[in-house]
């Protein structure tokens, strides 16, 4: 009989999981250092972007020089941006080339070169 008893009880209890045993006795499971720090980690991110809005707001800098120095930061992450994206482009190109070159000999890594040198002079038209 006291047998049969605590077997109901270990029964009943596989069911429950360990947070709810946990919150029956007034604990709780222990967080990991992810859990404890991301929202650390996020108020000071939201607080860094804050004060940086705020910095340039009060900025001894005129809104118009302060535009221009925006807009010039822009610019040139653009061109950077750009050149990266030739580049990445040309290295594509000169990778089908060679593998072209490999499968069919090199009737049709011509086509490409071509088309990579009138690519290049379209650029530098640009620049």
């Amino acid at each position: 009989m006291i047998k049969d008893t605590i077997r109901d009880g270990i029964d009943s209890a596989r069911g429950i999981s360990s947070d709810t045993m946990l919150a029956a006795l007034g604990l709780e499971r222990r967080r990991d250092f992810l859990e404890r720090m991301a929202p650390a980690v996020g108020l000071f991110v939201a607080g860094a972007a804050v004060g940086a809005g705020v910095a340039l707001l009060l900025a001894p800098k005129s809104g118009r020089e302060m535009r221009r120095d925006i807009q010039g930061g822009v610019k040139k992450f653009g061109r950077a941006m750009a050149d990266e994206a030739t580049d990445v482009a040309d290295q594509v190109r000169a990778t089908i080339s060679d593998a072209g070159n490999r499968a069919s000999g090199s009737s049709g890594s011509r086509a490409l070169e071509n088309g990579a040198r009138s690519n290049k002079a379209a650029q530098a038209s640009k620049e």
